[in-house]
């Protein structure tokens, strides 16, 4: 199980690229997708993301969450 910022970053890196499915749009036009790892979901925030299925790569980390661009 991740527990600590310093786990988390050793699951995601700066950079890495996934293919989302994004689900909604919170009212900051940040589209919303899950990444599931170990069996965790992690939420990613992906600004001016649409609903539906795009390429990100992962642009901050945070300890429940990360922030992604669209590429």
């Amino acid at each position: 199980m991740i527990t600590s910022m310093e786990k988390i970053r050793d699951v995601f890196k700066i950079g890495q690229k996934f293919n989302v499915d994004i689900e909604n749009v919170n009212g900051h036009g940040e589209g919303i997708a899950k990444i599931e790892k170990f069996g965790k979901q992690f939420l990613v925030f992906v600004p001016g993301a649409e609903i539906g299925h795009c390429k990100i790569e992962i642009t901050h980390i945070y300890n429940t969450y990360l922030y992604g661009k669209k590429v």
